[in-house]
């Protein structure tokens, strides 16, 4: 399985401007990052 680039400031910077709290778009971005792993 390969792994497939995954912009995580370009992710959470969208979901802050769709209004969705700091910290918790990080946490989006850094939970969907880990689970776009292969060994995710």
């Amino acid at each position: 399985m390969y792994a497939i680039p995954f912009d995580t400031l370009a992710f959470t910077e969208e979901l802050r401007a769709s209004g969705v709290p700091d910290e918790q778009a990080k946490g989006h971005a850094k939970a969907f990052a880990k689970a776009m792993q292969p060994d995710g």
